[in-house]
């Protein structure tokens, strides 16, 4: 073991200082993420779509939700990115698909999700991640609405903070469930 070591040192240092170099690039592009996420351009798209697909949208919180699935068939596997603005107050849910593309962000319609057209929810993630059931226990929608979007390749097209709004949320989607699973 030690003359493998002894031959190998040099090789070994160098890939220890690549993967330390990487880490670091990684956790300051993050930083600098979550930074530009607190009022950035992509937030305020948001915003500006909900408040153009929902007439009353002042009096719900608007906030950008994510859901990703995993599909298998015949050996391969595709992974499937969708990307949501939600607009919540107390028993109405409006989820508004978005479209991202090469920067740009766009939605033709908002979809009102009231308590009463479903028959199960299930949270998970604290109630952070929403699985919505219609009457026949057929998925409906599922989507995470988390604290943190941190811009990092094609697949996390956005840099959004929201804290608040997350915490928010959570708390929305606890009394949605018990009012659904009543």
């Amino acid at each position: 073991m030690g003359e493998w070591f002894a031959e190998n040192q040099s090789k070994i240092i160098a890939l220890v200082v690549v993967v330390a170099a990487v880490y670091i690039f990684v956790c300051i592009k993050d930083a600098i993420g979550k930074k530009k996420g607190v009022d950035s351009e992509e937030k305020h798209r948001i915003q500006e779509i909900a408040r153009r697909l929902i007439s009353d949208c002042a009096s719900y919180t608007v906030a950008y939700a994510t859901n990703r699935e995993i599909k298998t068939s015949i050996g391969k596997t595709t992974t499937y990115y969708y990307y949501y603005a939600v607009a919540f107050k107390p028993g109405v849910l409006q989820v508004i698909p978005l479209s991202m593309n090469d920067g740009d962000i766009s939605a033709k319609e908002s979809i009102s999700i009231l308590p009463e057209f479903l028959g199960r929810v299930k949270l998970s993630n604290k109630g952070s991640t929403v699985k919505l059931f219609d009457k026949e226990d057929k998925v409906v929608l599922e989507f995470t609405l988390g604290p943190s979007y941190t811009k990092f390749g094609r697949f996390d097209p956005v840099n959004i903070q929201q804290i608040e709004e997350a915490e928010k949320f959570k708390e929305f989607s606890n009394d949605f469930a018990a009012r659904v699973n009543q």
